[in-house]
């Protein structure tokens, strides 16, 4: 609990100390992340389904193929772009 209240502490100075960026920064890739946790749910679900459907022959496995490189590059690119918004909330913090 005190981890927390230090947590509202800092963002509370940082609001006082003129940093809106980095609060907009932090605010932005929050909502995102949290939009993004339920599409991962239903493309993983997507990915089973489809994947069930190449095992019964009903889907050609190049579709499939297809589907799971799109899934993946999104996921990479998600990741890659949440790992430096953290790195530029820490330098930024660091100043």
């Amino acid at each position: 609990m005190s981890k927390i209240i230090r947590s509202i502490q800092d963002v509370l100075h940082s609001i006082h100390q003129g940093k809106r960026g980095l609060i907009a920064l932090c605010c932005l890739t929050a909502l995102i992340s949290g939009i993004a946790s339920p599409v991962s749910v239903w493309a993983n679900a997507k990915v089973l389904d489809l994947g069930i459907a190449v095992a019964q022959k009903s889907m050609a496995f190049g579709s499939y193929a297809a589907y799971i490189w799109r899934c993946s590059a999104f996921a990479f690119c998600y990741r890659r772009w949440s790992i430096s918004c953290c790195k530029a909330t820490l330098n930024r913090k660091a100043r």
